[in-house]
């Protein structure tokens, strides 16, 4: 008999308190920018947070 192997990799992110449901959306949505996500806050898609100003963000700087 033959035994099979599985193997799962997760990829586990630490997401610390202090974040912002701004910067939570913006992770989310792949790093989309300010102007993209106001759009989808005006339609309602993001919920109740509101739109702000986004911090600094090491990933975009990186993406470009």
């Amino acid at each position: 008999m033959h035994g099979i192997t599985i193997i799962v990799l997760a990829a586990v992110y630490i997401i610390s308190a202090d974040v912002d449901t701004m910067e939570l959306w913006h992770m989310r949505l792949g790093y989309m920018g300010e102007k993209g996500m106001t759009i989808l806050s005006k339609k309602g898609c993001l919920g109740s947070s509101g739109t702000g100003k986004l911090d600094f963000c090491e990933h975009c700087v990186f993406r470009k």
